[in-house]
Order: C-alpha cells, then sequence, then structure tokens
C-alpha cells in the first residue's frame, strides 16, 4: 500500500490494487483454521481500512465517481467473515490433542496415565514456561475419572462458547468467555500453556468487523454528500446498497452512532462497553477503566 503514496503522487488506481491484494490475503488467511491466522487477517485488513479512510480524508478520490470506485472495491472485496467462531473450534481440538498426548491408556487399556515430561514439552513447544514443579506434581497425579471429566467439560465450554460467539454482542458481553477453557481441574495445568485469550480475540475480531461497516459508510456519506452537496441526516438517506449490511454497530446491535458537527460529520462505536461516551476516541480498548469513555471514533480519523 504504501508504493501509492510514494513521492507524493497520489495513484487511485494503484492504491486500490493495493487494497484488492491485501484483501486478497485476508480472505486466504481467514481460511486457516488457528486463531493466529485469524488475528493475522484481522491486523491486515485493518491496515486497508485505516489506508481507506486516510486516503479519503487526504482527499485522494476527488469526484463522486472515484468515491464510488473506490467503495465498490471495498465492498467486493472487505467482505465480513462467514464462521467468526471457526478459530474456536481450531483451538477445542488443539486442547483435546494437548490432552491425549500428555495422559495415555495403560497397556490393557483399563485407566489413564499421565506422562508429565510430555505435558513440559506441550509448554516448551508453545514458547510458555516452563511448567513448574508443582504443575508436573498435579499432572502425575490425574487420574483417569479426572480426565474424562476434563474432556468432557472441555467439549461443553467451547460448545457454549461457539454459541456465544456466533451470536456476537451484546449477548458476548453480558456473559463473557471464560478463558481457563471450563477444566477448574489439575487437567488445566497441562491445557493452560497452549490456551489462547479468547476473550481478547473475540474482541479483536469485533473491533475489526466495526471498522469495515464504519469505512464503508464514511465512504458512502462522502459519496452522498458529492452528488447532493449536504451531509446526509441520517444513515436512512444512504441507498439501501450503502447502507443496510454496514449500518449496524456489531457491538450494541443498532446503528453506529452519526452527527454533523461543524464542517463535517462523526461516525463512531459505542465499542466494548455498549455505553455511548459521546464520540470521545478511546485509542487503546484494552484500557477502559483508564479512560472516560470506551468510544471507538472512525470518522474522522484518528
Amino acid at each position: 500500500m504504501p508504493g501509492a503514496w510514494r513521492h507524493g503522487q497520489l495513484n487511485t488506481e494503484k492504491m486500490k490494487d493495493a487494497w484488492t491484494t491485501v484483501l486478497g490475503n485476508v480472505e486466504h488467511l481467514r481460511q486457516g483454521a488457528s486463531t493466529i491466522e485469524k488475528l493475522v487477517s484481522v491486523a491486515e485488513r485493518g491496515l486497508v481500512e485505516e489506508d481507506a479512510r486516510s486516503a479519503l480524508a487526504k482527499g485522494v478520490f476527488k469526484s463522486a465517481d472515484e468515491i464510488e470506485a473506490a467503495l465498490q472495491t471495498l465492498q467486493e472485496r472487505d467482505l465480513p467473515d462467514p464462521d467468526p467462531a471457526s478459530f474456536m473450534r481450531f483451538e477445542c481440538a488443539a486442547m483435546l490433542d494437548a490432552i491425549q498426548y500428555a495422559f495415555s491408556p495403560t497397556g490393557d487399556g483399563s485407566a489413564i496415565v499421565s506422562n508429565p515430561e510430555k505435558a513440559k514439552q506441550i509448554a516448551n513447544f508453545f514458547g510458555s514456561e516452563q511448567m513448574s514443579d508443582e504443575d508436573l506434581k498435579q499432572a502425575a497425579a490425574i487420574d483417569t475419572k479426572t480426565v474424562n471429566e476434563a474432556v468432557d467439560l472441555l467439549n461443553s465450554h467451547f460448545r457454549e462458547s461457539v454459541e456465544l460467539v456466533e451470536k456476537g454482542y451484546p449477548a458476548l458481553r453480558s456473559r463473557g468467555l471464560r478463558e481457563e477453557g471450563g477444566t477448574a481441574s489439575p487437567v488445566q495445568s497441562v491445557t493452560k500453556p497452549i490456551m489462547p485469550s479468547l476473550a481478547r480475540a473475540c474482541s479483536l475480531q469485533t473491533r475489526s468487523e466495526a471498522s469495515r461497516r464504519a469505512t464503508q459508510l464514511s465512504y458512502a456519506v462522502q459519496l452522498f454528500r458529492a452528488r447532493n452537496g449536504r451531509w446526509p441526516a441520517s444513515f436512512d438517506e444512504l441507498p439501501v446498497e450503502h447502507r443496510d449490511s454496514v449500518r449496524t454497530d456489531p457491538f450494541t446491535g443498532e446503528d453506529f452512532r452519526y452527527r454533523i458537527d461543524g464542517g463535517g460529520f462523526t461516525i463512531y462505536s459505542a465499542a466494548e462497553n455498549g455505553v455511548d461516551d459521546g464520540g470521545i476516541h478511546n485509542p487503546d480498548q484494552r484500557k477502559i477503566k483508564d479512560s472516560s469513555s470506551d468510544d471507538f471514533v472512525f470518522w474522522p480519523p484518528q
């Protein structure tokens, strides 16, 4: 994408081609099953959307036709995630594989015995801190009944989590995701080193979806002004094809906040806490408690 901005030469076609290339890679990464692939795709898509909003703010696309062509590029390639919970199924399988590796049946199959050294290998392989002596002691003491119960709890936990993520916010906010994998037992000493922060991943994914929608809304509002000489009074004035699929803030299930102020307009999300804090931008959603606002302003670019 930087190539479209070099030497002060703003080439709108190169810019759109760059978006298409990066968004194509995003789609490829989203076919992967793991959390890391999901989060890399989220980060790459975020770069395109930030670049798109910056280009719009700097007047790179000057005419109504140019704005519309840029919007069409985003609509065609920047698509919603068809399965936002796919990475959670992978993580569940990874947890079950870890248990299967660290606990093996006896020769006659009558019981399950632990292998603390294999458990330690799992922790070291994923770059986590080495398991403590207490963790190893717990792993060695786990019996067949405990392992079977842990597997049942793990499956139940992830099934519930997948259903919750598929519902999205505000259900996800009200109920929350537990990070311990549903295993409040010694087996957690084995699964803990490789359990990602599911809640954080879901929050980043939802913020990415909010960015996708708000970016396209920003273009739609600018296009309306280019065609009509004024800002739309509300999203209802936008053409159906430019509003219906993107007007909803995924954090609240309601419209993004929109207002006309001064010589421009503001579009923002109520973000993680779901409360309208007046459009005061909080650049770091991880520090909600340290800020007077949890809102995330997408337009004007921050």
